[in-house]
């Protein structure tokens, strides 16, 4: 675990997370993504807030890739800085065969940690900071 995440939740016995709940996804019962937001807190849902997470993707990608579309997803502590950001290729861009058997690298999924704010589009990242990558 990095410093700056061991600052941000510190030595907490649990993490709440909540979604931000979208009206215009929550009416049209899912038809219409929203981007994502996420809120985590020590405890419980009324907790100490360390952290918000931002999701930020093309709504053509959400509406009709998901969950396999990509974005980026950025991680700020409770002052609002951006520590982290989490980047997801999805079925546009680099990742065309996700969903398939995964035999060749594109049909892997994966996700790249980078440190502090990263901007471009998911899976074409060439300025980053990567502080670890995971691929399932």
């Amino acid at each position: 675990m990095t410093e700056k995440f061991e600052a941000m939740i510190g030595h907490v016995g649990a993490v709440h997370i909540t979604q931000k709940v979208s009206i215009a996804e929550a009416a049209t019962c899912g038809c219409c993504e929203a981007k994502n937001e996420y809120t985590g807190r020590i405890g419980d849902k009324d907790g100490e807030k360390i952290f918000v997470a931002r999701e930020e993707s093309g709504c053509f990608e959400r509406i009709f890739c998901a969950p396999l579309n990509s974005m980026l997803l950025t991680i700020s502590d409770p002052e609002g800085n951006i520590v982290y950001t989490l980047e997801r290729p999805g079925c546009f861009c680099a990742k065309p065969c996700l969903g398939v058997w995964p035999i060749m690298d594109c049909c892997v999924e994966e996700m790249t940690l980078h440190d502090g704010h990263i901007e471009g589009d998911a899976g074409s990242i060439e300025n980053g900071a990567p502080v670890f990558k995971v691929k399932q």
